[in-house]
């Protein structure tokens, strides 16, 4: 982490801050949505997630305006989705699947829809394969 304390500090990033990023607490730094404002999407069944929308998923983080459509727009760095888990995973009913960090008080219903059709859940599927593919 030195090494990327001193390529932070080359960059114009000042020395509190870079050390505040590599040894300290990130979220004095970064910026964050408040607790209130992550919402989880959760597993309507068991089952085994097939597929996840990767193109869905990045328009809801553009529509919560992790993006941009024209150079001039500002983009919230706040906001955005995490994966909780990945293709080839099994989920019961209710596990969390998707965190969406939303800078509104309540998360948009059409956006909510719309991450919960990118996820393909179904009862018989891929089992969970290593990201490794071989070991040179």
């Amino acid at each position: 982490m030195q090494c990327f304390q001193v390529m932070l500090e080359c960059q114009g990033v000042t020395k509190e801050t870079a050390q505040e990023l590599c040894h300290g607490d990130i979220w004095k730094v970064l910026p964050h949505v408040h607790e209130n404002h992550v919402t989880k999407l959760f597993s309507p069944r068991k089952g085994i997630i097939t597929d996840i929308d990767a193109m869905s998923v990045a328009m809801s983080c553009w529509k919560l305006g992790a993006g941009r459509s024209r150079a001039d727009q500002d983009i919230d760095h706040r906001v955005g989705i995490r994966l909780l888990k990945t293709v080839g995973e099994e989920v019961d009913k209710e596990d969390p699947v998707l965190a969406v960090y939303h800078a509104t008080q309540k998360l948009d219903q059409n956006i909510q829809q719309e991450l919960e059709a990118s996820i393909t859940i179904q009862t018989t599927g891929l089992a969970k394969v290593s990201r490794i593919i071989e070991i040179i």
